[in-house]
């Protein structure tokens, strides 16, 4: 193959890059999601015309690696055909897009490498375009630690902080991202042919470290330290080197936590995921509870105690750790696949087997990206550089075969044909996912001016994007209030509450959904049994509890409102208590008080609706 198409397929790892400054949902991820469909596609449009234009095609072929990619995509395929919610976990959720059909994605970018990585020019060039997104995604990062962010523009300080984020989202996917280039540049320090070579490379490390402690992202420096203390033992068995290097990665991973300060929210709060979660390993111990649904499954474990650490009104959709996520939500099948990669890494540890220069820069920031997701979870961006960083590895340790398939003009049309499908499905899939954000951005400002115009935004979203769930509960959060007076709004919050119902396969939501549905229709008693549903799959989900209270004080029915709004603040952490005594408490307190206050602004309205729905109870009695 000439080598030019291959050389555009490197495109796909500008997806760091990518940012949609015309969305709402997420900007961040989804236009990333966007951009991978949109390169694979032209990737299995161009690989078409490649098979009717020859005879006979020629693959790498390794039956270890090609077994365990196909075990990969049955435990995938099997998980999700026995899902807890099928619908969802095939497309995924629209904020993450972490379903079955993005790991297939993953999977054809995994296989697309293993090719193109055969020729040592690509692996060369793959090297330097990594560093180059790098240096562009670190410098954007310090600009926006001296406060220009041209992306976003100026904007109040957000829940992270000073914590810089780039194009990634949040500090912990950049400082993840990072960890890429930082061991292409550091390695290619340590096998410059020269101090002269050496020096660019060096200033690019020291670049990528300093975000990356921009970020704060401990995981991540406790990866570095990591990989650094296993590359000297490897390299330096036996030397003073070793004691050195083990030395350094010690003393850098202390000294830099210890910059951080003493801060273990984070830590406490994937505690509190990790040992409340594994509670629900029983329930679908062989599949798991299907890809993305991570979300309602905790939801029946969930304890108050994450609120001390988190938003009240987020939903846990995942236990940051690789090893707990994969046993979850893909079972003992999955996890053990997982735990054949690790064992796999041992054995090169062990085995002697990191040879090259590139194996060792690879291994290093796979052992470090591993550390770092131990405390996290990956999306697009890190599954498209780490599939390809495993393809690297993969196609240099391994004895390669080179099967040659001879075509016969029916076979090629046929695998063209399947070809040019994927391709059109990923273009007419990724294009209406980044028009429904857009749309969503119109319909904020069109629903404020005239709830009817923003309807009309809606009806474009759901005809966009019908298979997430995000779109129909966002548009119960705005139009219940019209669910009497407007029949037309009436109909779209029904369609919307059976597409709830087909998605997430009868969840709390559905249940949830009809409740509104109902209670705003003057049918409360239909309306109590369906929350109740709701709140047996939910428990100690804050927003449930919030959002029946409010509509039982509109209808001034204050003793359930007090009932529903009480369980809500029972279930907030005290930290709300101490805003008539800031002066008096320590500035690490009033932080927490900021951060809570920043991150929960719904709550102090709550507070005042109980006081008040209590006051009018009182007086109705």
């Amino acid at each position: 193959m000439k080598k030019k198409w291959p050389s555009l397929y490197f495109a796909i790892f500008l997806i760091p890059l990518i940012y949609n400054p015309w969305g709402a949902a997420n900007p961040y991820e989804i236009t990333k999601q966007v951009w991978m469909m949109g390169i694979i596609a032209a990737a299995l449009f161009c690989i078409a015309i490649l098979v009717l234009m020859r005879r006979q095609i020629a693959l790498p072929a390794n039956h270890i690696v090609l077994a365990i990619a196909g075990l990969w995509i049955l435990s995938f395929t099997l998980s999700t055909i026995f899902s807890d919610a099928p619908v969802e976990s095939f497309w995924g959720t629209y904020i993450r897009m972490q379903g079955f059909l993005s790991h297939m994605y993953y999977g054809i970018h995994f296989l697309l490498c293993l090719y193109l990585f055969e020729h040592k020019d690509f692996q060369k060039y793959f090297f330097h375009t990594v560093l180059a997104v790098g240096v562009i995604v670190a410098i954007y990062a310090w600009l926006q630690f001296l406060g220009v962010d041209v992306l976003r523009g100026p904007s109040e300080p957000t829940v992270f902080g000073n914590r810089v984020f780039a194009m990634l989202g949040t500090p912990t996917m950049l400082g993840q991202f990072l960890l890429f280039p930082f061991f292409i540049a550091a390695g290619l320090v340590f096998h410059a042919k020269s101090k002269l070579h050496a020096r660019p490379y060096f200033a690019m490390a020291v670049l990528f470290l300093s975000v990356i402690v921009l970020a704060q992202n401990r995981a991540s420096i406790l990866g570095i330290g990591v990989a650094v203390i296993v590359m000297a033992a490897y390299r330096y068995a036996h030397t003073k080197k070793q004691l050195v290097f083990i030395a350094a990665g010690l003393l850098l991973t202390g000294v830099l936590f210890l910059y951080f300060g003493p801060e273990v929210r984070s830590l406490n709060s994937r505690y509190v995921l990790w040992a409340n979660s594994l509670q629900l390993f029983l329930d679908a111990p062989l599949l798991g509870s299907g890809p993305e649904t991570f979300y309602q499954t905790f939801q029946k474990v969930l304890p108050k105690e994450l609120f001390l650490f988190e938003r009240m009104g987020d939903l846990p959709d995942r236990a940051h750790n690789v090893f707990v996520d994969t046993l979850l939500m893909r079972g003992l099948f999955g996890f053990g696949l997982v735990i054949i990669n690790v064992i796999f890494l041992a054995y090169l540890f062990l085995k002697k087997k990191l040879k090259s220069a590139n194996i060792q820069i690879v291994y290093a920031l796979i052992v470090a990206y591993g550390i770092s997701v131990f405390f996290s979870f990956s999306l697009a961006v890190h599954a498209i550089y780490l599939t390809a960083f495993w393809a690297l590895l993969l196609r240099e340790v391994f004895v390669w075969k080179e099967v040659k398939i001879r075509l016969w003009d029916s076979a090629k049309l046929v695998i063209a044909i399947v070809l040019m499908a994927g391709s059109l499905f990923s273009v007419s899939h990724a294009y209406p996912i980044v028009q429904a954000d857009i749309s969503f951005a119109k319909f904020i400002p069109a629903y404020f001016e005239n709830y009817k115009a923003g309807l009309k935004e809606f009806k474009r979203i759901f005809n966009s994007a019908p298979q997430y769930a995000y779109f129909d509960t966002s548009f119960f959060i705005f139009y219940t209030d019209w669910a009497a007076s407007d029949a037309e709004v009436r109909e779209e919050l029904k369609r919307a509450s059976g597409r709830l119902g087909h998605i997430t396969n009868r969840g709390y939501q559905y249940y949830f959904s009809q409740a509104q549905l109902l209670e705003a229709l003057g049918e409360y008693k239909s309306a109590k049994k369906m929350f109740l549903e709701a709140i047996q799959r939910a428990p100690n989900f804050p927003e449930l509890w919030l959002a029946w209270g409010r509509a039982a004080y509109d209808r001034r029915d204050f003793a359930e409102a007090e009932w529903a709004l009480q369980r809500y603040v029972d279930l907030a952490p005290p930290y709300w208590q101490w805003e008539d005594s800031l002066e008096s408490i320590t500035p690490e307190q009033r932080e927490i008080f900021r951060v809570f206050k920043i991150s929960n602004p719904q709550f102090f309205e709550a507070l005042t609706l109980l006081r008040t729905a209590t006051f009018h109870k009182q007086k109705q009695t």
